[in-house]
């Protein structure tokens, strides 16, 4: 079973409280640790002994802090599916709203986030991690476990008075409808060793959602 379906079960965990009693530099090197084993194998491979070896914790220490691997594994996720938040709403703030300028930007300052030379380690073990496991787009991008966090957290950004709506409840299904679009290419190019054609597919299909699919009908 990928990464992809055990993630869609539930939403973001959160680590016992035992954890965040640790001190920072024991909690990062845990973290630290978990990606470099997810990085190194697919989900369903990677080892929770090696990561407490590495981490110099005990295997009881870890469940103090963790369920099991999917709780650890669905926080770290969660943490980089945040900051994909805060880079999408400064987008928005520095568009002064406008929906589409905003993601027509988000390719670049996703590439830019994860393929940096000057990005941290994290960010590049991040990218090996979405290499490692096809399909994460499903849970970094749109997927239930940030649905919450994307409603409370992008759509007071979004400048929706040069938007087409019927209805108060198309705002979050117009951001929805996005990010389906936008996710799986934002994915495909970061793993793409030439990202300009994903870059271009991307472009296309956000022009097609902007102007809209169905031709005005003539009167009869």
């Amino acid at each position: 079973m990928t990464a992809c379906h055990i993630l869609s079960r539930g939403g973001i965990a959160l680590p016992h409280n035992t954890f965040f009693r640790l001190p920072a530099e024991k909690r990062e090197k845990l973290l630290t640790c978990a990606m470099e084993e997810f990085a190194r194998v697919p989900y369903p491979d990677a080892s929770i002994n090696q990561i407490v070896r590495a981490s110099g914790i005990s295997r009881g220490g870890f469940y103090l802090y963790f369920i099991d691997k999917e709780d650890l594994f669905t926080y770290l996720l969660s943490q980089y599916a945040q900051r994909f938040i805060q880079l999408l709403s400064g987008l928005l703030d520095a568009h002064q709203g406008a929906l589409f300028p905003a993601f027509e930007s988000l390719f670049d300052q996703v590439q830019a986030l994860f393929r940096s030379p000057e990005g941290g380690r994290g960010d590049a073990l991040a990218l090996e991690v979405l290499r490692q496991n096809a399909g994460l787009h499903c849970f970094m991008f749109h997927g239930r476990a940030s649905s919450r966090d994307l409603a409370e957290q992008i759509l007071p950004h979004i400048d929706f008075q040069s938007l087409w709506l019927e209805h108060r409840e198309d705002q979050e299904d117009m951001l929805h409808i996005l990010l389906h679009t936008a996710g799986p290419l934002l994915y495909e190019g970061l793993l793409a060793e030439d990202p300009a054609p994903v870059r271009a597919r991307y472009r296309d299909r956000l022009r097609i959602l902007a102007r809209g699919m169905e031709k005005p009908r003539s009167p009869q």
